[in-house]
Formats: C-alpha cells, sequence, structure tokens
C-alpha cells in the first residue's frame, strides 16, 4: 500500500508493518504502483512506482518484512542489498513524443506478453504505449480510438495481450500482436451509471462469457479516493483510505466477503469492483462543506458488480 510511507499487510494477522518511505521531497499525485513479477524462490516481489504529476519513475525488490528470520538474515550479510527501498531506474517511463510532454497523472499501467515482457501504458489525454519489461524501452505509441480520458481509468489485464479499458463513457477490449506490434480496438458497452463517472479503484477476478451489467444491492459506506483489493483466493475484497467529503484522510479499513457481494455464484464471470471518485457537473448538485467553509461538487458513491462477458474467454 502506497502513500508517502509504504507499508505491508498480514491477512492472518490484521496488522500494518512499514516497508520503507519515498524518496524526500517526492510529491505523490497521480502516479501508478504496478505488481511486476516474483523471483523464483517466491521470496522476492518486484514492484514499480511511476508517473504522476513529477513522472517519477522507481524500482523496489520487496522481500517479506514478516519473516523475522529472513529480516535478520539480509540486514547481516556484509553487502547490503537493495531491497525494501525505493530505487531510481536509468530509463524512465513518459509516453511523450518528438519532444512533447505526456500527461503522466493518473496513469494506469499492466506486464503483460507472452513470458511478461511488456508493460502496457494507458495515460491522457488518449494514449496508449508498450514498453519492454524491464529495460523499459518503448516498443510502440498509439492513440486511443477515444477522444479523451478524463482522470484515472480501469484498466485491466484479462490474458497475456488482451486488456480492458473504461473510462467515463469510453469502453475498449484491446488486443496487441507480440509479432506485428499493433493494437486491434472493440468498443465495448459501457453501463449508464458510469458514463459520468472518472477516477476507479477496480480489481478483476475471473472472466466469463456474457455481456451483462448487474447492479448489486450491497450498499457501502460513503468512500471517496479509496483502494480496492481482492485477496488472492478470490474470497475476499479490502476498501482502504479515502477521503471524506470534506476531504480529510480516512483511516477505514473494511473487509466485505465476495459471497456477500455477489451471492454464492456456480460460473465464471468478470467482476470489477468500482470505488467511483467520481464529481459529477451538476451546478444543482452542489453542498457546503461547513468544516472547510468552501463548496464541492457532490460525489457519487456507489458499488457496482460488472458481469461483463466478452465471450472472448472458453472455459475448460
Amino acid at each position: 500500500m502506497c502513500g508517502i510511507q509504504y507499508r505491508a499487510y498480514y491477512l492472518w494477522r490484521e496488522e500494518y508493518k512499514e516497508i520503507c518511505k519515498y524518496p524526500d521531497g517526492l510529491e505523490l499525485e497521480g502516479h501508478a504502483v504496478v505488481k511486476c513479477e516474483v523471483s523464483e524462490d517466491n521470496k522476492v516481489l518486484t514492484v514499480l512506482s511511476f508517473g504522476g504529476e513529477n513522472k517519477h519513475t522507481l524500482l523496489m525488490k520487496y522481500r517479506s518484512v514478516w519473516d523475522e528470520n529472513e529480516v535478520k538474515r539480509v540486514k547481516e550479510k556484509e553487502e547490503e542489498e537493495e531491497e525494501n527501498k525505493w530505487i531510481a531506474m536509468a530509463n524512465t517511463i513518459d509516453n511523450g513524443s518528438n519532444g512533447n510532454e505526456s500527461d503522466m497523472e493518473d496513469a494506469r499501467a499492466q506486464i503483460g506478453g507472452s513470458n511478461n515482457q511488456f508493460l502496457f501504458v494507458v495515460n491522457n489525454p488518449n494514449h496508449i504505449s508498450v514498453f519492454k519489461w524491464p529495460s523499459l524501452e518503448p516498443v510502440i505509441r498509439e492513440i486511443l480510438p477515444a477522444d479523451q480520458l478524463i482522470g484515472g481509468s480501469c484498466f485491466v489485464k484479462t490474458n497475456d495481450n488482451q486488456m480492458l479499458l473504461f473510462n467515463s463513457n469510453i469502453g475498449l477490449s484491446i488486443k496487441y500482436d507480440e509479432d506485428q506490434h499493433r493494437f486491434q480496438y472493440e468498443s465495448i458497452p459501457v453501463c449508464f451509471e458510469l458514463t459520468y463517472v472518472i477516477d476507479y479503484s477496480f480489481s478483476l477476478l475471473f472472466p466469463s462469457q456474457k455481456k451483462k451489467w448487474t447492479k448489486i444491492k450491497y450498499r457501502f459506506p460513503s468512500t471517496n479516493e479509496t483502494l480496492a483489493l481482492v485477496t488472492a483466493d478470490g474470497m475476499f475484497v479490502h476498501i482502504i483510505g479515502g477521503v471524506n467529503d470534506c476531504e480529510e484522510a480516512s483511516q477505514q479499513h473494511l473487509k466485505i466477503s465476495i459471497d456477500d457481494v455477489t451471492g454464492k455464484v456456480t460460473f465464471l464471470f468478470l467482476f470489477f469492483l468500482f470505488f467511483f471518485l467520481s464529481s459529477f457537473s451538476f451546478d444543482t448538485k452542489r453542498y457546503f462543506c461547513k468544516k472547510k467553509k468552501k463548496k464541492k461538487m457532490v460525489r457519487l458513491e456507489m458499488m457496482l458488480a460488472l458481469l461483463f462477458n466478452t465471450g472472448y474467454y472458453k472455459v475448460a
């Protein structure tokens, strides 16, 4: 989990532990953090932090801070390993071309390819790029078939070279051809309630075969700018942090059973959790925040389940 402090959360102990802090002087605004690869012994996880207002590109080799014996062993080594620290990379991620700077705030990224050898990056106003991983050598940069991305998109990988992108009224299925280095795009329907939404916190569980949007009945506490994570076993979703309507940081951490949200299901489906930080543009829906003495747009807090089946997946 990222803020100025980078922390680990132990599911079984329900405890947090600090890993490290971001470099001094680095202001975090709209950056992306991506899980890249796991070592063969399954003990070291590579994490990439990039983009944002300051366009940083940092790498961390994370080793569990919960294994006391492992932590002690690393500390006792004569040569200090560059683990559990943010290290600046020699190459940076910037989707600008021909000397033009790109907007890397609210960028989204996924590691993909047949051997996880590519980093796919989507950023405003409407760009998608491919970089070789881990060298970050640019491969291709294209303009998406969309006029303008607003805020942070929902950008998830459904298989090695196929992704889904949602942003406001934009819905795209994106397929990358490794041999030809080309993208193929297909428009996909967007639920009406999402057309006014910007900035997503989302999680992908598993795919299915029908195209259907379903609004679930589960009612969530009012949350803005939260982090949504699904456990590796797909049993629980964790909703962490966020701010209240007066822009004050929240310390909340909610744990919710997937079965409680969706009901028990016996088929595969693609399930997104959207915690919308969306601001509506209707002047009639303004309110007055007394504590901070300022007006701001009413925000829609809702939770939708997306039963979106693209028909591309075959159940074994």
